[in-house]
C-alpha cells in the first residue's frame, strides 16, 4: 500500500472516529484488545456495550493504542460481506 492511500485511509477513519464518538456506553479501565474476527479485516479492536440499547459489541482502537467508542460496525474492512441485503 502507498504512503497517499495509506494517508487517506487514516484520513477515513478520523473523520469517523470524530463523528461518531457515542456509540460506546462507556470505556472500561480494563479491556483486553483482540483482532477484528473477519480473516479479511484482522484490525484490533475491544468488546464492550453500545450506549443505545447495551448489546456487545465491537469497538475501534487507534494506531496509537487509543481506545474509540466507535462501533467496528462502521470501520471493519470486510462489512460487506455481514450486510444482509434489504428487502423490498
Amino acid at each position: 500500500m502507498g504512503k497517499a492511500t495509506e494517508n487517506s485511509e487514516n484520513a477515513a477513519l478520523e473523520e469517523i472516529w470524530a463523528k461518531y464518538q457515542a456509540d460506546a456506553l462507556e470505556i472500561p479501565e480494563h479491556v483486553a484488545i483482540r483482532g477484528c474476527r473477519s480473516l479479511k479485516c484482522g484490525a484490533p479492536v475491544w468488546d464492550g456495550l453500545t450506549a443505545k440499547n447495551w448489546r456487545p459489541c465491537a469497538f475501534d482502537v487507534r494506531p496509537d493504542g487509543t481506545l474509540t467508542r466507535t462501533s467496528h460496525w462502521r470501520t471493519c474492512a470486510d462489512r460487506d460481506r455481514f450486510t444482509k441485503p434489504r428487502q423490498s
